[in-house]
């Protein structure tokens, strides 16, 4: 073992005193070592970091990565879908307006969020399908799927 000495605040030491006092350990140094070894665990010394493995489970990757290739148009216009699966873009451009209306919001303009559709679509999000020479707008991707 290595004999490391260190500075720390008075409060910190006392409470280091009264857990020694109530038996949890034998002696300050026993104190320290455990809060050495349990830091280490905690930061991945045997390679698997609980710090990490934790913020994985809670904010995945994925995610993250997701909401980055997005911008906000973009999450807006998928947001608009709702439960539908098929959409047309004049229906698309309705529920804006209806959304906008709801909210008490200037609503974005059309090229906006055709543009964010058209984005979309390059994305992978939707796809653009034609019936009877109408064209249909599909979502394949939500947000809350990856």
């Amino acid at each position: 073992m290595v004999e490391i000495k260190v500075d720390v605040p008075s409060e910190v030491l006392e409470f280091i005193k009264r857990k020694v006092e109530e038996g949890y350990f034998s002696s300050v140094e026993e104190f320290i070592l455990h809060a050495v070894h349990f830091l280490t665990e905690l930061y991945g010394i045997g390679g698997v970091s609980i710090i990490e493995k934790t913020l994985a489970t809670l904010a995945p990757k994925a995610r993250v990565k997701e909401i980055k290739e997005l911008s906000e148009d973009e999450m807006y216009v998928l947001s608009l879908f709702r439960e539908s699966t098929f959409l047309y873009p004049e229906e698309i451009w309705a529920r804006a307006l209806e959304d906008a209306m709801i909210r008490g919001i200037k609503p974005k303009n059309k090229e906006t969020i055709f543009q964010a559709v058209e984005n979309l679509i390059k994305k992978g999000y939707l796809q653009e399908l034609k019936k009877d020479g109408d064209r249909i707008i599909k979502i394949v991707k939500r947000v809350d799927e990856e």
